[in-house]
């Protein structure tokens, strides 16, 4: 995928919409540049020219993209979505992070049914931009919830690290990308980019740690029930590839 599209398609997924509770249904303006007020995308790149394979972060007070970790992190994503195949293969996959704790402060319990409005609606664009760009887009609404937050620093590493239950995950029935199990995804990869996750013993990309909106570092929490922040939703977006299955 071109630079110039994934940005297009994430700033159009991204922008204000019309909701009763934002304000804006009347068609009154709002002060809001985006639509994103309680979901933050971090993307896990994977084809993209101009951008690095890696976890980039598109939100906060800067609205645009902020590259967070540089690596091959197919797996990593393929793994994080409950272990499919499908998140690897993409040209990049999302996950939404949440920030709950600022929903329920300014509505109370219906923040979270809003937070889910929110997630919908920018999930919607992606499925729109991307057709409209010639691209394919799946939402994936099954995930490791816990795993997603120790890998992207909202959650302290325990054992087993994530590094370890992807290796885990990858000696089972598990089907990620590259694999002879999976060959036509092999045609897509770089097969000179060496594939990598961080784990114990090595480079960690969960001592980074969160960012909060004013792009202030923050400590990762211990106990995932008092997450301010957590993921809701992922996405994947690429190009759909045949599965001879279906000729079956």
């Amino acid at each position: 995928m071109e630079r110039s599209d994934m940005e297009e398609l994430l700033d159009f997924a991204t922008r204000d919409w019309a909701a009763d509770w934002r304000g804006n249904f009347g068609g009154e303006s709002t002060m809001a540049r985006k639509g994103a007020d309680f979901v933050t995308l971090y993307l896990y790149v994977h084809r993209v020219r101009g951008y690095d394979p890696g976890v980039y972060r598109w939100g906060g007070s800067n609205w645009g993209l902020e590259q967070l970790h540089r690596a091959n992190v197919e797996r990593v994503a393929a793994y994080l979505s409950l272990e499919q195949a499908l998140a690897g293969n993409a040209c990049f996959a999302v996950s939404m992070i949440a920030n709950l704790a600022k929903a329920a402060e300014q509505f109370g319990n219906r923040g979270y049914r809003y937070v889910h409005f929110e997630a919908g609606a920018i999930g919607q664009r992606l499925y729109l931009g991307a057709e409209s760009l010639g691209w394919n887009a799946t939402g994936i609404g099954a995930f490791y919830d816990d795993d997603v937050h120790r890998y992207l620093g909202f959650l302290e590493e325990e054992e087993p690290s994530v590094g370890a239950s992807l290796h885990t995950a990858e000696h089972s029935a598990l089907v990620i990308p590259g694999t002879p199990s999976n060959p036509a995804s092999a045609q897509y990869r770089d097969q000179s980019t060496p594939l990598f996750v961080s784990e114990s013993g090595e480079e960690q990309f969960s001592n980074l740690g969160t960012f909060d909106e004013d792009g202030q570092k923050s400590v990762p929490r211990t106990t995932p029930c008092t997450l301010p922040q957590q993921v809701i939703y992922h996405f994947a977006v690429g190009r759909a590839v045949h599965d001879p299955r279906l000729e079956a």
